[in-house]
């Protein structure tokens, strides 16, 4: 009897020991994700990967209501005056603004963590066996939730959160507002989200989900989130780069994205006893976060906790060769594009928008297929840095400095005319004239 009392003992012992470490581990993972939330809220304006387009656009649709002008399809600051205001991110895009008289520039970083906070609120509500264990510190550690706010995700946690909000419904068998909730997720980012909901559905089918009784939640969503769809494709962070450029940049995003919800799901299928599985799963996930600081350029995302907004480009902005409502092209790598964020602020207009895809780093080859590039984006300004030849190499700055050589007369037919204006030891600022001068 006595020998059967200590052998119960030594299980409960056993069992608790992991228990009790585990819960040490979900403390200390929480701990760190309330430091890393009220780190992003410290910079007045946070400088990370995805941030900059968020605080432009936010910024824009804030002028436009509080200073009573209303709100227009198109910005007039962005693509030369030919992108959407709303591409996409209606709702965090619009909250941002709304908030900015009383955060300022903060009022992307204050989003950013309420997007944080609602992914995880949902994931934990959504699955509920999630919430003890080794199993909750898993979701804490899950490197896309981790990477999205200090990358400046703004629009993707806003989009992903109501997606596990409808994951949850449908759990729970309240299966039309489950399709509302995921309409709205796929009219928040249809990039991005409306694959992560089509891979959701492929996986209710595969569990055992008829396909009929899938079919008009499917319907729902798809004509629910049909007009953001359409703005979305035909703006020019889609239409622009050309269907190869986009299919690539789908391909590579999605399956990173997509762990937000999968490895909740993961988490649910791994049993609890014996605790070794779950624990060496949640390993692999701290590993994923420390492989990323190098594969998806994490490090420059954790400085975002601490960098301070470039200001060198501010000496040419507020001199007086600065021109507002000129179309600038703005040339420049390392600074999080705060450059461009700068020439908005202070007037000026942009050829494109904040995605790479849009800014068209390339060369050239002649001087008469760059004047057509110059022609066809309405550029007046090229403010082009030796960061930018240094980092992406291209042929722009030679096809620059040899239109300039052409002097006075050098717009014609087939080129522009260029003119420098500033020269500094870090960039050069050269006058474009694409449209020329009459000849008597």
């Amino acid at each position: 009897m006595n020998g059967g009392t200590v052998a119960t003992t030594q299980q409960a012992e056993i069992t608790a020991k992991p228990n009790r470490l585990a819960q040490w581990a979900f403390i200390a993972a929480a701990a760190a994700w309330v430091g890393v939330l009220v780190a992003l809220l410290r910079p007045r304006l946070l400088v990370t990967l995805d941030s900059m387009g968020s605080h432009a656009a936010s910024w824009f649709v804030a002028q436009r209501i509080f200073h009573g002008e209303g709100l227009t399809l198109h910005s007039s600051v962005l693509g030369a005056g030919r992108s959407y205001t709303f591409p996409y991110g209606v709702p965090p895009t619009l909250t941002a603004a709304l908030l900015r008289p009383v955060f300022g520039d903060r009022a992307v970083a204050v989003c950013l963590v309420l997007g944080a906070v609602a992914c995880i609120a949902a994931t934990f509500w959504a699955w509920p066996e999630l919430r003890h264990g080794w199993r909750a510190v898993g979701v804490l550690v899950n490197p896309t939730l981790v990477a999205a706010p200090i990358s400046g995700q703004l629009v993707f946690l806003w989009g992903a959160a109501p997606l596990i909000v409808g994951i949850g419904l449908w759990r729970r068998g309240h299966r039309w507002w489950a399709t509302f909730a995921v309409a709205v997720a796929v009219s928040t980012h249809v990039v991005v989200i409306a694959p992560l909901a089509a891979l959701a559905v492929i996986w209710a089918w595969w569990t055992g989900e008829r396909p009929a009784r899938l079919a008009p939640h499917v319907a729902v969503v798809t004509l629910l989130s049909l007009p953001a769809a359409a703005i979305a494709m035909s703006s020019p962070g889609l239409s622009s780069p050309g269907i190869g450029v986009i299919v690539y940049e789908i391909a590579i995003t999605v399956p990173v994205r997509a762990l937000i919800v999968f490895v909740p799901w993961a988490l649910t299928l791994i049993p609890e006893r014996p605790p070794r599985l779950l624990t060496q799963v949640v390993a692999v996930l701290l590993l994923i976060n420390v492989v990323a600081w190098w594969w998806i350029d994490t490090n420059y995302a954790w400085g975002s906790l601490v960098r301070k907004p470039d200001v060198e480009g501010l000496a040419y902005v507020n001199s007086a060769s600065f021109e507002p409502g000129r179309v600038h092209r703005v040339l420049r790598a390392g600074d999080g594009k705060v450059t461009m964020f700068q020439v908005v602020r202070a007037g000026g207009v942009l050829d494109s928008e904040f995605f790479p895809e849009t800014i068209g780093r390339r060369s050239f080859g002649t001087t008469e297929a760059y004047s057509t590039f110059l022609r066809d984006r309405r550029v007046d300004v090229v403010w082009i840095w030796r960061s930018f030849d240094q980092r992406w190499k291209t042929d722009e700055h030679a096809m620059l400095d040899s239109l300039a050589g052409r002097g006075d007369g050098g717009c014609d037919a087939g080129h522009v005319g260029v003119a420098r204006l500033t020269t500094t030891d870090e960039y050069d600022v050269y006058a474009v004239t694409r449209v020329c001068p009459t000849k008597a």
